[in-house]
């Protein structure tokens, strides 16, 4: 019998939660453009919880030599289309490869996190200390870690393209139980406390 791979049992796994999702495998050749290197493939599962959306995406093209594999949580905010935003746990390393760098002011946030965006700067009140918390800790399980706040990030699922997104996501393909777990329940957690904290700003 041949091995699972992880698209399988991320399937299994949701159907065994009584999760409705949606899974999209999709390969094509390009004999015509490409004869020496012709095929493209990708997948992606995608399912909603509660006010959130599940992707987990994979594609691969020989032609290009490019492959991009992400899983993460999103939620459509409302926020001016050209505010960007991404934050990881700081790193030696930002200071090199992270450009657009902002500060809050917080050294309870500055001293952990690293912070780019088109802004020149960003209020500390976005991230409470149970947000900085929670990061940390899905960092710590799923790293390479990110959140995202940016306009139309994905574009192939109809009810978030042309959107603001928030959202987190891993670089890798998250499929295991105990994996799904702390990225549905303590990511959501995260994004909730953000949202409802950008809600509060602009309210005031």
């Amino acid at each position: 019998m041949d091995e699972e791979t992880g698209f399988e049992i991320l399937c299994n796994n949701l159907e065994n939660r009584k999760i409705e999702f949606s899974s999209h495998v999709e390969d094509k050749l390009y004999l015509l453009l490409y004869p020496d290197d012709p095929m493209s493939k990708r997948k992606f599962i995608t399912f909603r919880n509660n006010d959130l959306y599940f992707v987990a995406y994979d594609s691969y093209s020989t032609k290009a030599y490019d492959s991009t594999t992400f899983t993460g949580l999103y939620g459509v905010i409302d926020k001016p289309k050209n505010f960007n935003l991404r934050l990881y746990k700081k790193h030696w390393i930002d200071l090199i490869l992270r450009k657009n760098k902002i500060k809050t002011g917080d050294i309870n946030i500055d001293s952990k996190l690293t912070i780019t965006s088109n802004l020149k700067t960003i209020s500390p009140d976005l991230f409470s200390a149970k947000a900085i918390e929670l990061f940390l800790r899905l960092n710590d399980k799923f790293a390479p870690f990110k959140m995202i706040i940016e306009n139309d990030y994905i574009t192939f699922i109809k009810d978030l393209k042309g959107k603001i997104l928030i959202g987190i996501e891993t670089d890798n393909w998250v499929y295991k139980d105990e994996q799904l777990d702390i990225l549905l329940d303590k990511g959501e957690a995260l994004l909730k406390d953000v949202m409802e904290r950008m809600i509060s700003k602009n309210n005031k």
